[in-house]
This record gives structure tokens, sequence and C-alpha cells, in this order.
């Protein structure tokens, strides 16, 4: 396999007087699989349809013409070709993607797409970039029941990367350039933190446009902006995702909440005692953030907080830009959301612990709506886990007071079998399986699945009548049992102020469907997976995530469901066909009132099921194999025993990678010939070849003629390994006649003795 090719474009930045800064004009952006990497390969298997991901940033002109060389003979004039327009406000060419069938290849295989962008005015010259997939030697089978582990690994990512694709192309009302106050939004408006959260859980974090970050009191962070300036550079999804973030904090604003919602509790120690912790600073004043314009509403408040709460991974201990909290640190603006959150959680009678659409006192059970309170066990809990390392705390009142809400909204009756599951309505009398996601949020959140069935030990006393491990287990083992017993039930739609109800409407996420890969089928209900999947993924200290439900493997099920229900059908002689709609997630599961059916749409696209394909795929460990990309040169050499250099061949390594963002191999190891056993699988002796240098080169010399294979196995930091192998012919050297050498002239004289000298070659 020929050697890894490293070609990417980087953006140019000049730092100007008075924090002006110039960029390259034209400059092209290929959307990176890798933001922290841009040199990785976007993964793909043979026979994939894709799209070509890329912008203009910068234009200098009002068109463009882009033509990317698919049929790879370097002449970009035989290639099909697009006029492309820039954005009036982000002087962007948005979109010079099309679609793409990745070509099928006998072995696994880097394929390097080259891309001319012509400017059509004052005969500026034409810019070029790449896109790179690593392309997977497999076609997925028909039936997915058939698709291995690491097939569908492969067919989740790209799955993700076409969703991400379409949500940058689904951005409206693109406003502002050069400024910290550009800003973007999604089809729906309530939306943009879902959206932009699809980005930062996939590693495309936001960034500002260089030179334009306003660092007011807080001592200017040189290190940070280079990092910055590095995401702007390399990634388009920098500039999408920041976009979609200043729209919701743009429209932040103060809301006065009680002393006790700033309280510093933050759990109990091992012996029961409430723990305390030191609130950020200027946090503890009595008053809350919230976003989005939202004065008082929970489902966009805890959205967005569990949203911006993904971004303190970067954004920690820099200043908020814009809103009236600008100069704010982005952890104090977190802590303030989570305050403003917990203020709307309902404080007493039967309700407590839960929340309706807008803060609310003394409730009723019906009072309590299971799809809102959701949303806020989400954004706290997503606070508490992203926002914990810099500093961010969710109150004991906050978190336990939930324990009163999980069991109040659980159905349990003695007339029905099989019941125990969330209801939409604390008040009704029966389950709704899509709802009882957000149970599992809370439940897994304060470690019931960690409770002992046996113990009567009180994990959070003083709140709701003291419950035992052993009651709050039972509580989420009720959960699990309903779950499990309707999976597959195609007769539960309506229950509950007529939700639709379920997963799947014909009761199977292979939507009657076992003959198709793409385009199979929307049978699926997104709002009841992505709140299960978020329940299940959900973890309290020292536990993991739920793997099955019964005999169901909810993740492989749900991820076919969606990688096979995505719009990917295409024409390979028009590119721009289907394209409109490639990668795009829909429910078609309508069944009364639905979620995503009925909220969140603009333009035929539902923005919740948008997000919520890409979220459900993307999977809270990728640990994809490092892939061995190994040579050796020449390939064919003469048997070493002819003497000089002769049976000598240099392998190289260097070309090897690893897919997973931020995963190292850290052992090359090579073994001359396959034929006498692998040195690693033969008790490690001899060892022909072994180092963690990607540059260093492995000399190996041939002495007899034959055919070799040499295999090249890479290791990564967990301990994955993969091989691949280069095979090398050793022929015998050439046959010729020998010389014969005299040694003469000889000159005597008559009678001296003659001694020849003769030798031979």
């Amino acid at each position: 396999m020929a050697r890894w090719n490293y070609l990417f474009i980087l953006g140019f930045l000049l730092a100007l007087p008075g924090g002006a800064f110039a960029q390259e004009q034209d400059q092209v952006l290929i959307v990176p699989y890798s933001q922290i990497n841009p040199e990785l390969p976007h993964p793909a298997h043979s026979g994939a349809p894709v799209t070509l991901k890329g912008i203009v940033r910068n234009a200098q002109c009002s068109t463009y013409t882009v033509a990317w060389d698919t049929n790879f003979n370097g002449n970009f004039n035989d290639d099909w070709s697009r006029s492309v327009s820039r954005h009036s406000q982000s002087y962007n060419v948005q979109d010079i993607g099309r679609t793409y069938q990745i070509p099928v290849v006998p072995e696994d295989t880097l394929l390097i797409i080259n891309v001319r962008v012509t400017p059509q005015c004052g005969g500026r010259p034409a810019k070029y970039a790449s896109m790179r997939f690593f392309v997977y030697a497999f076609e997925p089978s028909r039936d997915p029941r058939n698709w291995t582990h690491d097939q569908l690994e492969i067919i989740n990512q790209m799955s993700i990367q076409e969703g991400l694709w379409f949500l940058h192309r689904m951005q409206q009302n693109i406003t502002n350039r050069n400024t910290v106050d550009i800003y973007s939004n999604a089809v729906n408006h309530q939306v943009n933190g879902i959206h932009f959260w699809s980005y930062s859980i996939n590693g495309h974090m936001p960034a500002y446009p260089p030179g334009t970050i306003n660092w007011h009191a807080i001592p200017r962070n040189q290190a940070w902006e280079n990092a910055n300036d590095f995401r702007w550079n390399n990634d388009p999804y920098a500039e999408t995702s920041y976009r979609l973030v200043n729209y919701v904090v743009r429209n932040s604003g103060w809301r006065n909440v009680e002393a006790a919602d700033d309280d510093d509790t933050c759990g109990f120690t091992a012996a029961g005692a409430v723990k305390r912790c030191n609130r950020i600073a200027g946090t503890d004043d009595s008053r809350s953030a919230y976003a989005h314009n939202y004065n008082n509403y929970t489902y966009v408040g805890g959205m967005d907080l569990a949203a911006l709460s993904t971004l303190l991974s970067v954004f920690k201990d820099t200043p908020v830009q814009v809103s009236t909290f600008s100069g704010n640190t982005w952890q104090w603006y977190i802590q303030q959301m989570v305050d403003y959150v917990g203020w709307m959680q309902i404080d007493s009678c039967d309700g407590a612990g839960g929340w309706l659409y807008s803060s609310q006192g003394c409730q009723s059970d019906g009072g309590m709506d299971q799809s809102t309170t959701q949303w806020a066990y989400i954004g706290i809990e997503s606070a508490d886990l992203a926002g914990g390392p810099a500093g961010v705390i969710v109150n004991n009142r906050h978190k336990y007071r939930i324990t009163q809400a999980l069991e109040r909204n659980q159905i349990v009756s003695s007339s029905r079998e099989h019941d125990g599951g969330g209801a939409y309505r604390s008040s009704e009398t029966r389950s709704n399986l899509q709802l009882t996601g957000g149970a599992f949020v809370g439940t897994r959140w304060l470690g019931y699945d960690q409770f002992s069935v046996n113990s009567n030990a009180i994990p959070f006393p003083g709140y709701y009548q003291n419950r035992t491990q052993a009651q709050l287990r039972r509580i989420y083992d009720r959960y699990i049992s309903f779950t499990d017993y309707n999976w597959n039930d195609v007769q539960r739609r309506g229950h509950g102020g007529s939700w639709t109800d379920g997963f799947w409407s014909n009761g199977s996420y292979l939507c009657n469907n076992t003959n198709t890969v793409y385009n199979a089928g929307r049978c699926g209900n997104s709002y009841a997976i992505y709140s299960h999947q978020k329940g299940y993924r959900t973890t309290a200290p020292g536990s993991q995530e739920l793997t099955a439900i019964g005999n169901h493997d909810w993740n492989r099920e749900f991820n076919i469901y969606y990688a096979r229900s995505q719009d990917r059908a295409m024409n390979v002689n028009d590119p721009m066909s289907g394209y409109s709609v490639f990668g795009r997630f829909r429910d078609d599961y309508c069944d009364g009132t639905s979620v995503t059916c009925n909220y969140g749409v603009g333009s035929g696209v539902q923005g919740l099921t948008m997000a919520m394909g890409i979220l459900v795929q993307t999977p809270t460990i990728f640990n994809p194999k490092p892939i061995a990309i190994g040579s050796g040169a020449p390939t064919t050499v003469i048997e070493g025993c002819s003497g000089a250099n002769s049976g000598r061949v240099t392998f190289t390594h260097e070309g090897s990678f690893h897919p997973k963002p931020g995963g190292q191999i850290v052992a090359y190891r090579w073994d001359a010939n396959l034929a006498d056993g692998l040195w690693w699988d033969n008790g490690n002796a001899p060892v022909d070849f072994s180092t963690d240098d990607p540059a260093q080169e492995f000399v190996f010399r041939y002495p007899n003629i034959g055919q070799y294979t040499a295999t090249l196995q890479v290791e990564d930091e967990i301990g994955q390994t993969s091989t691949t192998t280069v095979v090398i012919t050793v022929n015998a050297s050439v046959n010729e006649a020998p010389s014969v050498a005299h040694g003469g002239p000889y000159v005597i004289e008559v009678g001296q003795n003659l001694q020849l000298n003769g030798s031979a070659a």
C-alpha cells in the first residue's frame, strides 16, 4: 500500500495592530474529521454514498466555480462542476459540496479527493484543497443483522458526519462577520442548543474569529488564543457552532431567584453528612441567568444548559463575549443557568421535585410534566458532569428533591401486570414508554442502579421521607422491567395525553426491511429513542453505562435504525440529485401528538430529530483500532548471498495512524517472514524489529531466493492492534559465464622455469 500522503491546507493569519486581523482571501476549508488533528481521514466503507464537504472563507468574489477531481486524473476540466455564491453577511461560500459514491476497493485504502475553486472575478487565481477518506474494504450486508460491531462503528461515524454537514447547511439568519457577535439559528431557534451540542460532543468546538476576543478584566491568554485560532482556521464547524452558540447567549438575561437556589451544598459524605463546596465567586447573588429570550421556560432552559455546559472544556476561564453577561467567565454563566433551572423546580405539594413549563410553587401530581422534567434533568446533569471540573455545582436542594418526582411519577398498579414506567403527568393511570427515558436520566444520575436491594441505608438523608437504598433500587428495577416488556409493543400509542408512544411504529428497529443498507424507512420515535439512550448513558461516579435492556442491545438497535433511516439517496450521474436532503433525519412515526413531528419543524425538516439522530449515534467512547500502513522498498531484490547490498529491503511505517481523534500508536513491530511465525506470537524471540518511533526505518537482508511476507503490527494505548503485510520477492542472482585470466604475458629466456598464474571468476 502506498505511503500515507499528508496534504492539508492551513489557514493563514496575520495579527495586525489594534486587534485587527487579515485572513487568507478565498481560503478553501475542507471539513476535517477531527478538529484536533485535521490530517485524519474521514472513515468510509466500499461503495458508500457520502458528500464532499467544504466552504470558502473570506470570499472576494460573488461567485465561484467548484470542481472535484473524482476521476483522479489531475485534470479538473473534465470533472463535473457547479457555480456557488458568496453569502452576503458571512462572506463565506457556505457550501462547495456534492454527493459522491466511494469506489469499491480490494483492500483498506487511503483516498484523497482534490477540489479546485475558481473565482469568477478579476482574474483571481484558483485555490485547491483535499478531502481525505480512509476506505475500509467491506460492503455492508443488505441485512443489518449481519453487520459486525466494527462495521457498525464505521457506518455510524459516517452517518454522524453526514448529519453534521446537513446541520451546517440548515443554518438560517446568518449574520455578521469578523466580530464576536456573529450568529445564526437552526431551522427552529428553540433547538439551537441541541444543534451545537451535536458539534461539541463530536469534537467540533466553537471558536471566535481570530483577533476579536475582548478579555475584559481577565488577563489575556495567548496560548488559548492560539488554540482558538487553530480551530477557526482548520474547521468550518468551529464557525458554524459558534454562530449557533451566540444566537443562544446574546439574548440572555437576569432572573431573580430565592436564596435557597444559591445554596452551596454539594452532596453527602460517606457518613451521611452534608458536603459544602465553594461557589464560583459572584454567583451567590440571588440572581440567575436565562438564555435565548426564554425567561421562565423549562424546555429550552434545560436544553441550552446541557449544551452550553459541554463548551467549558474550551471556554473555561475565558469571558462571555455578548449579552449583558459579557466579561464574566463561562463557568460563572453556567452556574447562573444552573440556579435558573433549579429555581423553576416545583417547590412543594405532591409535584415537588419535578418541573412544569415555568416556575411553580405548590403543584399537585398532575402539575408535574415528565416530558418537561426530563429536560431539566438533562440540563443540570450535564452541568454537574461537564461543569464540575470548572467549579460548577448542582446543590442538594435541586438534585435530591427529584427523588420525590421520580417516585410519584412512576405508575404502579396492582390491577395491571408489567406496569412501572413513567407518565406524561403524574396523575395519569398508565405509564408512557417514551417518557420513561427521562426517568432513567434521573435515577441513574442519582445512582439508583448501584444501590443494594437488601440495604436499609439512607443515601440522601433529609430528602423525600428518607427512602432507603433498597426502596430506591426497586424503583429503578421497575423502570427496567417495564421498558423490557414493552420494547417492541406497537399498541402503546396514545398513552398519556394522546402522545405518540413506543420506539417503533411497527414493533422493530428493522422497520420491516432486512434487504437494504440505506434509506430503509423511518418507523422510529426519535423522542423516545433519544430520551432512553440519554438515560442509559447517564452514570453516577463509579458506575458504567447500561449495555442492555433484557435481551435488547439498545446501542446496536438504535444505531442501526438511524444509520438506515438517514436520507442517503443519490445519483452517480448527477451530484446534486438528493443533495438538498442528503444526511437528513426525520420521523414518519407521527401518530397522535409527537414532539419530533409536531414541534421544531421548519422547511419540512424536524430540528429535534436531526440533532437526536446524531447524538444517539455518538458513542461515549469511540475505540476504533489503529490503522497499520507499511511499505517496503524495493519489493523485488536479488538474493542476499550474492554479496554487496543485495537482498536489502527498507521497511517504513510512518503512514500508520489512529482513526480516533486523540488516539495514539505506542508500538510498531515488524516481522520479516510470516512463514516461520510472527515473533510476537512466538514467545517474543527473536525480535525482528520493534519501536515506538513512527519515523524509524527497519532494514532487513533476505539471504535466499523465494517469496516472503513481511508483517507490520501497530498497537495503541489501550492494547488494540492491527496488521498489514508487504510481499517481498527475492530472485536468484543473474547467471554469467565464467571469465578466465591467464596471468600473462610471460617473458622468459631459454631454460628458465615458467610459473603460470591463471585465475577464474
